[in-house]
């Protein structure tokens, strides 16, 4: 995968995200002059004309937008690490060419520094051969950027992980710092939209109680947010490959 065809894949998750917010605004819109209902008919609307859409049916719908945001977030960043470890595979260059950040990344995963049930001979075993990929200035092949389980990303976490592998300027700064306003509870946006995802994936929180007292253009604000820092993300990452600066002449 190339960086348009990441481009590719938050359009096509971008437009799934539109295509429920327009359901969700449909409701709304509904429910301005009435009880929103399913079939009913706009050229003579009747108090039983169609299905009723409940309280808790909305609720239990605006909930799901949490899980369509974070599908969007956490399948941007994945593939965003594996298109740099690919572009570093494909540009056949030693340890020493990678910038600094990168260097280190890449001898923790050589290294397995992170694998704590290795015994002392297999330890010595990898620094062996460590020093002799290095000494020999092998061609770096098959890298892969370390990186936490899925179901904890947002704006503080990827930007932990840009500052790892020194793209962090190239985030773009306005929707950086939207990120970081406070939504609800001090919380900004991404940071919100994984917690109420995570509360909801392990049944912390039911669907109906999650988006009580929420409203269809606070989503709709939320959901911007939380897109045009993906967006950024993008860029981001298109930048750091097409440029290279994963080398350390581009620093």
């Amino acid at each position: 995968m190339s960086a348009e065809d990441l481009y590719d894949l938050f359009s096509e998750r971008k437009s799934e995200i539109d295509a429920y917010l327009d359901l969700l605004r449909s409701i709304d819109t509904e429910s301005k002059s009435g009880v929103p209902r399913l079939g009913a008919s706009r050229a003579c609307k009747q108090e039983d004309d169609g299905t009723p859409i409940t309280t808790v049916q909305v609720n239990i719908l605006q909930s799901c937008l949490f899980l369509l945001l974070y599908n969007l977030v956490e399948a941007i960043v994945t593939r965003f690490l594996e298109e740099i470890s690919n572009a570093i595979d494909e540009a056949d260059i030693s340890a020493s060419e990678l910038n600094f950040p990168l260097r280190e990344e890449w001898i923790r995963s050589f290294a397995k520094t992170e694998e704590r049930d290795l015994n002392p001979k297999s330890r010595l075993d990898i620094a062996i051969a460590l020093c002799e990929h290095i000494l020999e200035q092998r061609r770096i092949d098959n890298f892969k950027i370390t990186r936490s389980g899925g179901g904890n990303w947002d704006d503080q976490a990827i930007e932990k992980y840009l500052v790892r592998i020194g793209g962090i300027g190239l985030l773009p700064e306005e929707p950086k710092a939207k990120a970081k306003h406070n939504v609800r509870d001090n919380d900004g946006a991404l940071v919100l939209v994984r917690k109420y995802r995570n509360a909801l994936a392990h049944g912390r929180l039911s669907f109906a109680d999650c988006s009580e007292d929420v409203y269809y253009n606070w989503l709709e604000n939320l959901s911007c947010t939380v897109v045009d820092y993906v967006e950024g993300l993008v860029k981001c990452c298109g930048e750091f490959i097409e440029e290279k600066y994963f080398t350390l002449h581009s620093q």
